[in-house]
């Protein structure tokens, strides 16, 4: 078929910045995006390096510098240095470089004698994208030019021009055209072999020797030895084996391991600040660029109101703080949090519990309450809408922007003295802080888990989501450890990112660190019923649902012609066949989180008879599989629902004409096979697209899966 106008070939790859179209690379699986590579020098006639063009030539799969290297930089702009004295070339330990006999119009010609070091120097010794070939990849040269008894033949600029005669058998067919630069020897050996020898290092070594490629004038073979990674000796560089992908930074797909485009490159890069909450936010930028610094709502003058007390904020980095310790009576659903005075009911207690330093309400209005971990990870929420406590995460990101070295962060003990971090968080009131910060952090002391009070004015610790952060009044840093969750600390609520977080939703928002109940699980979903015309089979990491599934008419497939078997005397009869003794099978593998449903179209013709329910419950995530509700929907609307233990059908906004419930022993977290037949009892019948509604009644269930086989006597379908 034809290419469409614009496109480099019809799978939609397009030309590059100056209208160019790939042509040494094919798409051999179809996908739309090159795989395949068919001139190992991409075309390319030279490539230029630190101001010189180096000719390439491509021989076999490879691609080679065609002369040898003459930079005097490495790929990172280090200078490798320049050594022309004997004693000490003889006696570096760094890589260098050295021009034969001084002579720099050699140079220009053969170009530079390296020693070894240089080859295997991470700084690179060739430019970006292209390495000093190995021995393994010189054997591949050696034998794609016929091996090494006859390689120097090809390998060899014909002719004495350069070449001392005879130069044996030298037609330089492969185009690599190895010239006699010679080497620099070690010890007392000076410049040697110009004219009659070349040699090449690869990047390999050998026993402590490394190893080199030779070429001479008298002989067709080519040899390698060990040698002293001391001597000079010339450097060929080799293209990268093939990596494909978006080559281009410019663009959202750009991998920086490619090294041949693949057509990929499909969405521009925008940078920007991409966090909704900043005054720098722009809606359409893609990257972010670290432009985000001015937090909306976090400022001196800011506070929020919870429960009945004002708390200023204040703004470190990119996060916004209380910039007090919580002192809240109640979690955020009005549930009062249990005062707990007594030493050995407060070692005793699991759970939620605060107290005030000494038991003395006069500490809480100063230091704010001393709350056990079971308070800060209750799922009723110890700050309000909108913040969270801060976790372990939270506070390395603000130890970061404070210049805590990201070696000592994950460090337990005391950390970033060298930084005052510790004072920049104390306040000056109280102890011996600069609050640099703004962070205002009060030495409140704790409640150890035995009950006993510890460290007043001395000390403050708070939570970190089961570890914590505590401050000294004798140290410059902030301690990190963990710690019983019986311990009474402070907490300090921390500004959220509102969004989805789900991994697996359509609007996934990896930004997010509070789930707003966004999550959108349609827009991307894929439908895997093989009968519907948008099937798909489910890659991985796609979410199926079926929900989105199209089916054809009754009688029709999916480009609406008649199927044969309803094909009569040239009209479409979808009516004529008796499916009394049919059963429609469905096979389905549910994915539902608390309060979910899914929703199966399908397209079937007849009566309902007995309807056979099978659940092979393999999670329960919290979840009986008597949890779960169910409808069937006629073409007509007439509705049948199966109530589960923690549902009623009819809540959740389905007419039902008549309704049945599970059995009670599917009430029940045991896995295993639970099965249930179930009588209409009311005409359920229709010609066309039916609607089987699943529904997870639980309200406070994990995401649950199982296996469910749903048969309905009486139907026939397609």
């Amino acid at each position: 078929s034809d290419i469409p106008e614009g496109d480099c070939d019809c799978a939609g790859n397009q030309p590059d910045i100056d209208g160019n179209c790939q042509d040494y690379a094919a798409d051999t699986d179809g996908d739309g995006l090159y795989d395949t590579l068919l001139e190992p020098c991409l075309n390319q006639s030279s490539y230029s390096h630190y101001g010189h063009d180096y000719a390439l030539v491509s021989i076999g799969d490879q691609c080679w510098f065609q002369e040898s290297l003459r930079s005097t930089q490495y790929a990172n702009g280090d200078a490798i240095p320049q050594i022309q004295d004997e004693a000490e070339w003889n006696a570096t330990g760094q890589g260098a470089y050295s021009v034969y006999d001084g002579d720099t119009a050699l140079a220009t010609v053969y170009g530079l004698l390296y020693n070894w070091t240089v080859t295997v120097d991470p700084r690179g010794a060739c430019p970006t994208g292209w390495s000093v070939a190995s021995e393994g990849e010189w054997d591949v040269l050696i034998n794609t030019v016929g091996g090494y008894n006859v390689a120097g033949v090809a390998l060899k600029e014909a002719g004495t021009a350069h070449w001392s005669s005879p130069n044996t058998g030298a037609t330089n067919s492969s185009g690599f055209t190895a010239l006699p630069a010679g080497e620099r020897g070690y010890g007392s050996a000076g410049f040697t072999g110009l004219g009659t020898d070349a040699y090449f290092w690869t990047s390999s070594s050998s026993g402590g020797a490394a190893r080199s490629v030779r070429l001479i004038h008298n002989d067709d073979a080519v040899t390698t030895s060990s040698i002293s990674s001391q001597r000079g000796q010339s450097i060929r560089c080799l293209r990268n084996p093939a990596t494909f992908g978006c080559t281009d930074i410019n663009y959202l797909e750009y991998d920086p391991d490619a090294n041949v485009d693949d057509g990929g490159c499909a969405t521009p890069s925008i940078p920007g600040c991409t966090v909704s909450g900043f005054a720098e936010y722009d809606p359409q930028a893609n990257v972010n660029d670290g432009s985000c610094q001015t937090l909306e709502g976090c400022t001196d003058t800011t506070s929020v109101s919870y429960g009945g007390h004002e708390y200023p904020v204040v703004a470190i980095g990119t996060q916004c703080w209380f910039a007090e310790n919580l002192m809240t009576l109640n979690f955020r659903n009005g549930d009062n949090i249990p005062n707990i005075l007594d030493p050995v009911e407060w070692s005793n207690t699991y759970s939620s519990a605060r107290c005030a330093y000494l038991n003395d309400e006069a500490n809480a209005d100063v230091y704010g309450y001393l709350y056990n971990n079971y308070a800060v990870a209750d799922g009723r929420q110890i700050c309000p809408v909108g913040w969270r406590p801060a976790n372990d995460d939270d506070w390395k990101e603000l130890e970061s922007a404070l210049g805590m070295s990201p070696l000592e962060l994950d460090v337990t003990g005391f950390r970033g003295g060298a930084q005052n971090i510790g004072a920049s968080l104390k306040s000056e009131l109280s102890w011996n802080g600069t609050n640099s910060s703004g962070f205002s952090g009060l030495p409140g002391g704790r409640r150890a888990w035995s009950g006993n009070f510890q460290y007043a004015f001395n000390e403050g610790y708070w939570w970190a989501q089961g570890s914590g952060r505590y401050l000294g009044s004798s140290q410059a840093g902030i301690g990190r450890n963990s710690f019983d969750g019986r311990n009474g600390m402070s907490v300090r609520c921390i500004r959220s990112i509102m969004g989805c977080t789900d991994p697996g939703a359509c609007d996934y928002d990896p930004e997010a660190n509070e789930n707003d109940g966004s999550c959108d699980y349609l827009s991307c979903a894929i439908c895997n019923v093989e009968s519907a015309c948008n099937y798909q089979m489910q890659p991985e990491g796609a979410y199926v649902n079926n929900a989105v599934c199209d089916f054809p008419e009754l009688g029709y497939d999916c480009n609406g012609d008649c199927l044969p078997e309803f094909l009569v005397d040239g009209d479409c009869a979808v009516n004529t066949e008796d499916c009394s003794e049919a059963v429609l099978t469905m096979v389905l593998d549910p994915i539902l989180g608390a309060g979910g449903t899914e929703v199966y179209p399908f397209v079937g013709t007849g009566q309902v008879g007995q309807i056979n329910i099978t659940s092979t419950w393999i999670t329960n995530g919290g979840t009986w599989p008597g949890d779960m509700g169910f409808a069937l929907i006629s073409p007509d609307g007439v509705v049948f629902g199966v109530d589960g233990y923690n549902i009623d059908m009819s809540s959740v906004g389905y007419p039902l004409d008549e309704t049945q419930s599970l059995p009670s022993d599917w009430n029940t977290s045991a896995i295993g096979v639970y099965s249930v037949s179930l009588d209409p009892g009311l005409p359920l019948s229709g010609d066309g697209t039916w609607q089987l509604v699943i529904l997870n009644g639980y309200s406070g269930s994990n995401t649950i899966f199982f296996d469910l086989v749903f048969e309905i006597e009486g139907l026939c379908g397609q």
